[in-house]
């Protein structure tokens, strides 16, 4: 069994000379990639920690963060990477949790290492590439600096690299919960191993491709860019924010044959009528996934990428970034299309899962309750948090020694195993004593030929109880709200009739790109 290193250190002796890593106009090879990781592998060992410690990437989408992302695990220890976007008292927290003492900085996270490191005492330890950064960070108050200093070492320091114990963590991912507190996930290098096998057997990627990689690195989608890429030899193309807006010029012109993303863009993309027939003929694959893919997203795609497999994941990042697959068939998907999206799929074959009711009885095909995913690739549980973990990661009746996952997910299971996703636990909503799925009324509101896509929230009153919807639109032509109602009181019940349409242009996103659905109760 490789891990993910051993996987790498293949590709650097079989393609050393094939570009690695796209950034820009700036261009490395596995060669170079591997000699620049090599010496933040040692520089981090240098400061002599112990191995849980994780290392803080302070770092933007640039070649540097990704020596120092795979040179933190050459020297053993797990990435924690924090996005520019947080703010320091929730990069405070995050750091406090998972115990981080070492930072990676480059220049555009100055600012943000400054204002999170003046309620910070004790000492710590800085890597940068930069000089005039090193400069900085050395004249903090109230903390004790040691900036490493990079030594280059030359490709013969493969030797650097240290047997790996597969209960060790490779990264440690933060999420919100629904308290808005962070949890800390973190995933062994048996987790991400199991997840490798899988991908890199089901999927043809080779040396010749070009992978998108537009995923911020707080995002878990990204470690498949990374990974999946490296390990078959292909070069990893990150995306800037410019190029994230509307990447049909960056698919074209950096000649891309695989694409992954979060549905949000590929909507954005359609709205502005940018999925033309045919507008991406390199396209060897197309992968979704982070929210719920919509079916007409899925057939645009398909159509501007007629060589590609459109692929729709789906995965908590508690299961190792991905744990279900469905591949787009033009034939037959629309077919079991369900309140509009695409399936997620069937489980992996390395993992196992159950569909279960509220009582915790196991559900038929047919009838829909929690999805249950037990396997190599499920997290041992929340860093540092065992009240939270105990929740859900739980021992489910009559399987003592499985240790399984709640998603937290709805889905119904067809008779071939297929499951079709209906939504959260906790978005169901009780209006007037009725069960509503707010999906069911977006599958209503997309009917209309107007519509691209539309959202819908419970309305709930100062006790907290679900009082009404409420539904944003993005629509084209000479959509009227009115008439959009209309057609939702022609359709349903009258108490899944949403009190408002608001139409925007847009939704708003989260820093990973994700629609922010408690953003729109501020909008209209």
């Amino acid at each position: 069994m490789r891990n993910v290193l051993e996987r790498i250190v293949q590709t650097v002796e079989q393609h050393g000379l094939r570009p690695a890593l796209e950034v820009g106009d700036a261009q490395w090879t596995y060669r170079e990639l591997w000699n620049a990781a090599a010496t933040v592998a040692k520089t981090v060992r240098e400061a002599d920690l112990a191995a849980d410690v994780p290392v803080t990437l302070f770092s933007a989408r640039q070649m540097e963060t990704y020596a120092a992302l795979l040179g933190t695990l050459i020297s053993g220890h797990p990435y924690l990477p924090v996005n520019l976007k947080f703010p320091a008292g929730r990069v405070a927290r995050i750091v406090d949790t998972a115990e981080s003492s070492i930072y990676v900085v480059s220049r555009e996270f100055v600012s943000l290492f400054r204002v999170f490191m003046d309620g910070h005492n004790g000492e710590v330890y800085v890597i940068t590439f930069e000089q005039s950064v090193a400069d900085e960070v050395r004249q903090l108050e109230n903390v004790t600096v040691t900036v490493l200093d990079l030594t280059p070492v030359t490709k013969q320091d493969a030797s650097l690299l240290l047997p790996v114990d597969f209960s060790r963590f490779v990264y440690i991912l933060f999420t919100s919960g629904t308290t808005g507190e962070p949890k800390g996930i973190p995933i062994s290098h048996g987790n991400l191993n199991a997840y490798l096998d899988h991908i890199l057997t089901s999927y043809d990627i080779k040396p010749e491709d070009r992978c998108s990689q537009a995923f911020d690195i707080t995002f878990d989608p990204s470690v498949h860019d990374i990974f999946v890429t490296w390990s078959a030899g292909a070069c990893l193309c990150p995306l800037s924010q410019a190029d994230l807006l509307l990447p049909n010029r960056f698919i074209t012109s950096r000649r891309l044959t695989v694409w992954y993303s979060v549905p949000s863009i590929a909507l954005r993309m359609k709205q502005v009528r940018m999925l033309k027939e045919g507008a991406f003929p390199l396209l060897r694959y197309s992968i979704f996934s982070g929210e719920a893919l919509p079916a007409h997203v899925a057939e645009s795609w398909q159509a501007a990428a007629p060589s590609s497999i459109v692929v729709n994941y789906y995965g908590p990042t508690e299961v190792t970034i991905n744990v279900t697959e469905h591949c787009w068939d033009p034939q037959k998907s629309p077919s079991i299309v369900r309140n509009g999206v695409v399936p997620i799929g069937t489980v992996f074959p390395n993992s196992f899962y159950r569909v279960v009711a509220s009582s915790g009885d196991a559900c038929p095909p047919g009838i829909e309750g929690e999805l249950l995913v037990g396997g190599p690739q499920v997290s041992e549980g929340y860093l540092r948090d065992p009240e939270r973990s105990e929740l859900q990661f739980v021992l489910h009746s009559g399987d003592s020694q499985v240790r399984w996952y709640r998603t937290g997910d709805r889905v119904i299971e067809l008779v071939d195993g297929t499951l079709l996703f209906l939504g959260r636990v906790d978005h169901q909503v009780q209006i007037r004593g009725y069960r509503v799925e707010p999906a069911e009324v977006e599958e209503v509101l997309r009917l209309n030929r107007n519509v691209v896509e539309a959202v819908v929230l419970p309305l709930v009153d100062e006790g907290g109880l679900a009082v009404g919807l409420r539904a944003w639109v993005i629509a084209g032509g000479d959509t009227r709200t009115a008439d959009l109602l209309r057609e939702c009181k022609n359709k349903l019940p009258v108490y899944m009739v949403p009190d408002r349409v608001v139409l925007v242009p847009s939704f708003p996103l989260t820093v990973n790109g994700k629609i922010d659905r408690t953003k729109l109760y501020g909008v209209g």
